[in-house]
């Protein structure tokens, strides 16, 4: 009796017209119309079609087009509907045609543009037709950016190339020469290549890797003007030596061609001398070198009385240098003087006159020096006092400034007024045999 009931209650529900079947309508317009309990209206929980419900895909199907559903994720198989596909023998979720990337580590479709993606092909960005794994191509548009926000000093943002021999799943290690990686600058040339390389920075091992050593050198090579090939013009070796014109620096810093340098700023206080030895080799020149010259003329005469016994020995004569000793450095100084002194024609006198020689106002008698007077009553009694004073001066941590100074010197012994003069004779030239007094300094340093 409940069978009948059941036919009848489908018979009620079921309008067949032409093989046209129709659930819920009694004008169905395909072959199968289903119609829900509010059509066109909005989903009612009755609404919908079940196909069969599976929890596993390991029996292949029947029929070329064969829909279930599966419950629940499978081993590589998602949630969702998937149909047999005959030719490719197996069960094929739905949407495989329209989303070629996966989940990362999975066969899955990717289906949130938060997941983790891949794709076995090459992939273009601006482009139809990658050329390579990546390629992207622009036309009036930004350059490639990279970004990374992050708080820590000591992360960046890194591009790595990684290098290996063998496959993916067996790598093997790299042999000496390796190319690494690179960056290459390229032009359009119009040539049969439409590019050609402009310059480019390549890294490549130096000796084969191993798992203590991944030594590697970094070479920049540019094109010349009317090539279409890069020549390599630099090379920073694993040791961190530098070669320029050259791949095999023996030197830190080893130049094969000319060298020069600009805007080379001037100071006193510099006493490196480089020289090169015939191989080219800079050294260091390690002996005196003139620092600084440097002579001061006597503008005028000067004059003094001393009356009875006495000696004077801080006569100003207005002859004085500096000299700056640079830190550090060991110096070698020589001061020359020449000065004239003497009394006038005509006068006598009794004891010695010369110079008193001062160091930092002390005075240093290795500097200094004095003479019996001249007498001659019928011409002029002058004399010309001279001596040659050196120093050498250690190396310290500071600069130093040391100041020469010639004091005129008289120490009479006879009584009487006396008259001496000091520097030159006369104010106006010719000043005769005598000249006028100089104090010349020599610096030398290392």
């Amino acid at each position: 009796m409940k069978q009948i009931l059941l036919f009848v209650f489908l018979l009620g529900n079921i309008s067949i017209s032409f093989s046209q079947v129709g659930i819920g309508t009694t004008m169905p317009q395909s072959s199968l119309d289903i119609r829900g309990a509010n059509h066109l209206g909005g989903v009612s929980e009755s609404d919908g079609v079940l196909v069969p419900r599976v929890n596993a895909l390991s029996t292949a199907g029947s029929t070329d087009g064969q829909l279930v559903y599966l419950i629940a994720d499978v081993s590589t198989f998602s949630k969702g509907f998937h149909y047999w596909d005959s030719t490719a023998n197996k069960w094929t979720p739905i949407n495989s045609n329209v989303e070629p990337w996966n989940e990362a580590g999975t066969t899955n479709p990717a289906t949130s543009n938060s997941d983790n993606l891949y794709t076995m092909g090459q992939v273009g960005i601006g482009t139809d037709n990658p050329l390579g794994a990546l390629h992207i191509t622009t036309q009036n548009s930004r350059d490639v950016l990279l970004f990374r926000f992050i708080d820590s000093p000591g992360d960046d943002l890194d591009i790595d190339l990684l290098r290996a021999r063998g496959t993916a799943s067996a790598p093997t290690l790299l042999r000496d020469n390796t190319r690494l990686g690179g960056v290459r600058g390229q032009s359009f040339t119009g040539s049969s290549t439409l590019f050609n390389p402009s310059a480019e920075i390549w890294f490549q091992t130096e000796g084969a890797s191993s798992p203590t050593s991944s030594a590697a050198e970094i070479n920049f090579a540019t094109t010349p003007v009317g090539a279409l090939s890069t020549i390599e013009r630099m090379t920073i070796k694993s040791d961190g030596r530098v070669g320029i014109g050259t791949s095999d620096p023996t030197k830190n810093l080893d130049i094969n061609g000319e060298l020069r340098i600009r805007n080379i700023p001037v100071t006193t206080n510099s006493t490196d001398v480089l020289t090169t030895d015939a191989n080219g080799n800079i050294q260091k020149f390690d002996t005196f070198l003139i620092s600084d010259i440097n002579s001061v003329v006597a503008t005028t005469n000067v004059d003094y009385t001393v009356s009875g016994v006495n000696t004077i020995n801080n006569i100003d004569l207005g002859l004085s240098t500096t000299v700056i000793i640079p830190a550090n450095a060991e110096a070698l100084v020589v001061i020359n003087y020449s000065v004239p002194m003497g009394i006038p024609n005509g006068t006598t006198a009794q004891g010695y006159y010369g110079i008193r020689f001062l160091r930092n106002s002390v005075e240093a008698p290795q500097g200094s020096r004095k003479f019996s007077v001249l007498n001659n009553t019928s011409t002029v009694n002058m004399v010309s006092v001279s001596n040659t004073y050196t120093e050498t001066i250690t190396p310290s941590p500071v600069e130093r400034t040391i100041t020469y100074t010639l004091n005129g010197y008289i120490e009479q012994t006879g009584s009487g007024s006396r008259n001496y003069r000091f520097n030159m004779w006369s104010t106006t030239d010719p000043n005769f045999n005598w000249g006028r007094a100089t104090l010349t300094k020599q610096v030398f340093v290392k």
